[in-house]
């Protein structure tokens, strides 16, 4: 897409011999970082640097799927870099790779739900950003609010994506047709293309009748309308992140907390809050909590692995609980 300035990790040859998979995935996080008004010279730096990761795991790791390469490999992979590198070179290559695996993460064309990167520290001050939870209380705060100011449709999104622990290209999906009367919605493909409905219940049911209301009519079949001058438009998935930035300076505001809300935030809480037995939704399943193995079905996850690895560590949490310190932020 963009040319590369050549680099002692990159070589074009070896590009050209790069598995598909690998080179396929990068053109199609440049193409949406394009979409999204990057700069062009941000998208060659980018470009630049995934590229010489990718040609290093050619020679050095028989040119592996980059969504297969563990925590460990990585941190290989910036030792033998750093030994020739300044600090700010690898934390720009580890800020490339994070953001692209990011991409990998939410987007529905690739089966990848951890990003091994996040747990990949840098050199000097680069922060790594931890998941983030709330807290079912935190969670009925922020909808509260959002009610009371009658943004019901950043409301229906809250409840919704915490109901169903949807991924927001799921969420994107959702249409109104039916929604009023019955407590699943239309069918909507995550990754690999798997096809599955979102469930959801009395709370989210009611905040989009108010949504709908507001809405006013329309022929749009998507539950997701803007309006610009007079004319509504379906809106995509990424507003969802500008939400999330509205969302934090409102949790701030009522908590006085920094939290970095994200449209993972609330598939992260509603794995955890329904396995904990905490998720306000319990009592009208009328159960005290859902196994790990349900909530595995219920999001749709390969592995019960990849599940566990959403929810907070249990042993921080508890031992958090019972001396009074925080050891969780």
């Amino acid at each position: 897409m963009f040319g590369s300035n050549k680099m002692k990790l990159y070589s074009q040859s070896v590009y050209d011999k790069l598995n598909d998979n690998n080179k396929e995935l990068l053109e199609d996080y440049l193409l949406e970082q394009e979409m999204n008004g990057r700069a062009e010279s941000t998208l060659r730096q980018y470009e630049s640097d995934i590229k010489g990761f990718m040609c290093y795991l050619f020679d050095k790791e028989s040119d592996k799927d980059i969504l297969d390469v563990t925590k460990k490999e990585y941190q290989k992979f910036f030792q033998y870099m750093h030994a020739a590198n300044s600090e700010a070179r690898v934390n720009r290559f580890q800020s490339s790779l994070r953001t692209m695996l990011d991409f990998a993460v939410e987007s529905s064309d690739y089966d990848y739900d951890i990003n091994e990167m996040r747990y990949v520290k840098g050199l000097k001050k680069t922060i790594v950003r931890e998941p983030q939870f709330l807290s079912d209380a935190q969670v009925t705060q922020l909808i509260d609010y959002l009610c009371s100011h009658k943004q019901f449709k950043q409301a229906a999104y809250v409840s919704l994506s915490y109901d169903s622990a949807g991924r927001r290209n799921e969420i994107i999906q959702v249409k109104k047709n039916n929604f009023m009367d019955k407590k699943i919605t239309n069918k909507v493909k995550g990754k690999n293309n798997k096809a599955f409905k979102l469930f959801y219940f009395s709370r989210t049911q009611k905040i989009v009748g108010l949504w709908l209301k507001q809405r006013g009519e329309d022929s749009i079949e998507s539950l997701w309308v803007s309006s610009k001058n007079g004319k509504k438009e379906e809106l995509k998935y990424e507003i969802f992140n500008y939400w999330c930035l509205k969302f934090r300076k409102v949790m701030l505001l009522l908590t006085g907390e920094r939290i970095d809300i994200t449209p993972q935030t609330f598939r992260h809480s509603a794995i955890d809050n329904y396995t904990s037995g905490t998720h306000s939704s319990l009592k009208e399943l009328g159960k005290d909590r859902l196994s790990l193995e349900m909530v595995q079905w219920m999001v749709h996850h390969n592995d019960v692995n990849t599940t566990q690895s959403y929810m907070r560590s249990v042993e921080d949490h508890n031992l958090s609980q019972y001396l009074g310190i925080d050891l969780e932020g």
